[in-house]
């Protein structure tokens, strides 16, 4: 990966959670109860 590409995928993820497209662990949740809460099927 060169690091223009390496840029632009950071700025892409900046862009993404600027639009609220993102998602974070509560304190104490693990990974399986986090998906779940997001509507995925474990």
């Amino acid at each position: 990966m060169t690091k223009e590409e390496f840029l632009s995928k950071i700025e892409g993820s900046v862009q993404q959670v600027a639009r609220g497209e993102y998602s974070s662990l509560l304190p104490g949740e693990d990974l399986t109860t986090h998906l779940r809460r997001l509507g995925y099927e474990i």
